[in-house]
């Protein structure tokens, strides 16, 4: 304990600690004393830590004087003088004219230490702050916890500083200081691992447009493909080899997850050149904001940001999780300046991995707004499609067609052949043209109409012309389908990120779990012959969508960049409030 503390009893070690505070100042100042210890520290230690830092900036300022210049950060004298006021004025770190101070001799140890001490501020890429009584602090929405409302619109928006200082131009935003004739620019970041990300990013987009005319230019990059450069540019064959195998998928899943590991990972890519890659992306775009739709596209580029901005990053962050019951660690990143979040498992989470609530913005998923508008009667629908009048099941297996497609459709084949239920099954097939090319060249038994497609663009009629949705737990489609009033039966997940999302719609009351294709050809017929039943279902599930989510994080992410909400925001909240989409889907 001594050793620790610096502990000694001696009047000499006293006269050298006061002598000590008087001459280096507050880049020294002396801990506080250890509970219940009333003997002072020993001169020794904190020479020697005087003499250690003094060491360590002389030998660093020729090694980065180079760095050092093309930053170009001093600290000022008044934040010095701020900073020497914060601590006694026996402290001062002996500014000439700052109050308790004394004019620094030429060559003295506390103005060597003040310029080799600034010098490593300036390596670091850092600067220094006194620490304010009030007022916001210096990371941007860290400040005031008070709640405000803006344009009547009832939305909570308690972090709205966070929002202010971006608009005013301070913190880290620069986009205001440009050319005002200028479209700012919103960039999104993606991977295209499954179809959610870059329909949400879409979503987001039009949304945009729509709040924003002829203000904002948008561009939706798939990262790590078309930067990333090898072998981290072929993630997305990754995942759609490792999607079709569980136990791989759960291996990878927890190796990302793993604290070691995952870092691990983060330095190979670092060392690889993927931060300057990305850098020059960034360039190449010159963003005013960057919104993250990706849980590995948080880090790197915020630090490629901060080199672009000479060690400090100057253009907004925000991150839109697009999970829904749980998340990758790596959604949840302390430096963005907003991270929205679709539920309240996910506020949780965000908050368990260090994020304050005034950078938490509780919405919903993006999704687009056909699902939130009122739909045509299904007859009308399915006769737009193409379809016939029968129960219809919609089976699909997200963007890349997996989750053991083909078994299920056989299965609720068989089971309306089996119980006499004319049965109508549209297949979305994705991506997967292997799959989408054998149910084609398949023969149906008669009563069942088998309707095979592949990526489609028209998910919201499909949706609204179908009975019951059978899918795996991607959280875009949960979503759409909760919007759509659409009863979900859910056939498989994803160890980890999906995990979640399973629990989430069978605690709402608008979905079942069923692993086998034949319990889930069983539960499907068993709803669609209940029209009780199906009511229920329907109901719970408008009961949890969020149709506006997308047009409020929208208008959160254009108010940064332009300087206020858009003003089609209390219309649409208007729209919500009357509440003008059907409670239960048209007949």
């Amino acid at each position: 304990r001594r050793s620790i503390w610096g502990l000694g009893t001696s009047d000499g070690s006293r006269r050298a600690r006061r002598s000590l505070s008087g001459e280096a100042g507050s880049l020294v100042a002396p801990l506080p004393d250890p509970p219940n210890l009333r003997r002072q520290r020993s001169p020794v230690v904190m020479h020697w830590f005087v003499a250690l830092v003094a060491l360590v900036a002389l030998g660093s300022s020729k090694a980065h004087t180079e760095g050092a210049a093309s930053r170009q950060w001093v600290v000022a004298p008044d934040t010095v003088r701020a900073l020497s006021l914060a601590r006694s004025p026996q402290m001062s770190l002996g500014v000439s004219g700052a109050p308790g101070g004394r004019p620094a001799r030429k060559g003295s140890l506390s103005s060597r230490l003040r310029s080799q001490l600034a010098r490593l501020g300036r390596i670091g890429g850092r600067t220094w702050r006194a620490p304010s009584p009030s007022g916001p602090s210096d990371r941007l929405g860290h400040g005031s916890d008070s709640s405000l409302r803006i344009g009547g619109s009832g939305r909570d928006i308690s972090s709205r500083l966070h929002l202010a200082a971006v608009m005013s131009g301070g913190g880290v935003s620069q986009a205001l200081k440009k050319d005002g004739t200028r479209k700012k620019r919103v960039l999104f970041l993606i991977s295209d691992t499954g179809g959610g990300h870059r329909a949400s990013a879409e979503a987001i987009q039009s949304a945009l447009d729509e709040l924003y005319p002829g203000q904002l230019q948008c561009d939706i990059v798939d990262i790590w493909t078309q930067h990333g450069g090898w072998p981290f540019n072929t993630c997305v064959k990754g995942y759609q080899f490792l999607a079709k195998r569980r136990f791989m998928w759960w291996l990878t899943w927890h190796y990302s997850v793993l604290w070691p590991t995952r870092t691990g990972t983060t330095l190979w890519a670092k060392s690889a050149g993927v931060v300057g890659r990305f850098r020059a992306c960034l360039e190449k775009f010159e963003p005013d904001l960057v919104v993250s739709m990706h849980p590995l596209t948080q880090e790197l580029p915020m630090e490629a940001l901060k080199k672009m901005g000479g060690g400090k990053r100057r253009v907004p962050f925000c991150t839109v999780v697009t999970d829904l019951g749980s998340a990758h660690p790596h959604w949840f990143d302390k430096r963005v300046d907003f991270c929205f979040v679709p539920s309240e498992e996910l506020r949780r989470a965000a908050r368990f991995r260090g994020l304050h609530d005034r950078q938490i913005r509780l919405y919903g998923l993006p999704i687009r707004s056909t699902f939130w508008q009122t739909p045509k009667s299904k007859v009308v629908t399915r006769r737009a499609l193409g379809l016939n009048g029968w129960d219809t099941a919609l089976v699909v297996g997200g963007g890349d067609g997996v989750g053991g497609l083909e078994a299920i459709i056989q299965a609720l084949a068989d089971e309306g052949r089996k119980r006499g239920i004319p049965t109508q099954i549209v297949a979305v097939c994705g991506r997967n043209a292997a799959l989408e090319n054998r149910l084609k060249a398949k023969t149906w038994p008669s009563g069942v109409r088998v309707e095979v497609l592949g990526f489609i663009s028209q998910m919201s009629d499909y949706m609204a012309a179908a009975d019951v949705l059978v899918t795996k737990a991607g959280p875009g489609t949960i979503v759409e389908a909760s919007a759509r009033g659409l009863p979900i039966v859910l056939s498989s997940f994803l160890p980890g990120q999906e995990a979640g999302n399973v629990p989430y719609v069978v605690r709402n009351g608008f979905g079942a779990f069923r692993r086998r294709p034949e319990n889930i050809a069983r539960t499907v017929m068993d709803w669609i012959v209940d029209p009780i039943k199906m009511a229920d279902l329907s109901r719970s599930a408008l009961a949890v969508a969020r149709p506006l989510a997308t047009y409020q994080i929208a208008d959160d992410i254009g108010a940064m960049i332009v300087g206020r909400n858009s003003q089609l925001m209390p219309r649409l909240d208007a729209v919500a409030a009357g509440n003008t989409y059907p409670a239960v889907p048209v007949p």
